[in-house]
């Protein structure tokens, strides 16, 4: 609600949520933030102060964590502009820039300096942070109804026609930055974007090449 003088604006979002068996009350709220959420009633996720709050505490265990989210959603959003995405699927682009890193905080520093190069058990270890980050969305009662995009963003791209266009974006965003960054530089991009397609939404990165001006 806002108020001004003596007059009281309130603005009111419902959400619905049923089960056939007993169920607590986190499963229940997280149907309802899905059914509000698939109703196009939230826009302004990230705006809330318990999301906020959670997500920055978070953040602000890594150093230099800050500066990635910039880039990754800076990208993401340009590459969803260039996609002509709507507003909806915009706003989950927004949100996964800030989500999709989270299970990196269980992850040993020296696996995340050369992530782009692990194998064997080492690149087990740090795939883990799927699993964390999907621990810790789902272990917020705001941020549990983002589960199913945060996980679109780690499923195989096999041409899927019905893949979760945001998820796409950030897939092939994430990926870009950690190669671009280890590089210090955009040299060689092109050609990388171009041999990606195999391997993420080719529309994607044609939407990468033409708002990266890689060379």
């Amino acid at each position: 609600h806002k108020t001004y003088l003596n007059l009281v604006k309130a603005n009111v979002t419902f959400g619905y949520a049923f089960s056939t068996v007993k169920a607590s009350f986190s499963p229940l709220y997280s149907r309802a933030l899905t059914h509000m959420k698939k109703n196009g009633c939230i826009k302004r996720i990230l705006c809330e102060p318990c999301v906020i709050d959670s997500l920055n505490e978070i953040i602000a265990q890594r150093v230099g964590w800050g500066k990635r989210v910039t880039r990754l959603s800076s990208l993401a959003v340009q590459v969803g502009t260039a996609l002509g995405c709507g507003e909806e699927e915009m706003n989950e682009i927004r949100v996964l820039s800030r989500i999709v890193d989270l299970g990196l905080i269980g992850v040993d520093e020296r696996l995340l300096k050369n992530r782009t190069q692990l194998s064997g058990r080492d690149k087990q270890e740090y795939l883990r942070h799927v699993e964390i980050g999907r621990s810790i969305i789902t272990g917020i009662d705001a941020l549990a109804f983002t589960e199913p995009m945060y996980m679109q963003v780690f499923k195989k791209f096999e041409g899927d026609a019905h893949a979760a266009i945001p998820g796409c974006v950030m897939a092939a965003v994430r990926a870009f930055d950690d190669i671009a960054f280890e590089r210090g530089e955009m040299e060689g991009m092109r050609d990388w974007l171009h041999r990606q397609k195999s391997h993420f939404c080719p529309e994607v990165m044609n939407a990468m090449l033409s708002v990266t001006g890689a060379h």
